[in-house]
């Protein structure tokens, strides 16, 4: 991971399958799409339906649905700026390390 420059948007998602937990980035990524598939279904299933009590029930797998992808989503951009955040650290080691150097030899002479 080079810290010198920030990666776009692409090169984050490309990182988070890199990281100690991709296995759980992959079931995130697997997750949403089924159940965003789900939630186009119950909306489909919604407009279709011939009564009142089938529109909510299929309203209401629609709303949930849309729900967990919502959330399945955040956690995802947490997980991206988590990576973000480990960089920047990284970043500032690197400043503190290199200050510290200067100082001490600044005091050496």
């Amino acid at each position: 991971m080079d810290i010198d420059h920030d990666p776009g948007i692409i090169e984050e998602v490309i990182q988070t399958f890199r990281t100690r937990r991709k296995w759980a980035v992959v079931y995130v990524w697997i997750s949403s799409f089924v159940v965003a598939v789900f939630t186009f279904y119950c909306g489909y299933r919604f407009f279709i339906a011939e009564t009142v009590q089938s529109q909510i029930g299929w309203s209401i797998g629609f709303l949930y649905s849309g729900l967990i992808v919502s959330m399945l989503k955040i956690w995802y951009w947490d997980e991206m700026r988590r990576n973000t955040y480990l960089r920047e650290i990284k970043r500032l080691q690197t400043q503190v390390a290199k200050l510290t150097e200067r100082i001490e030899e600044h005091l050496g002479k």
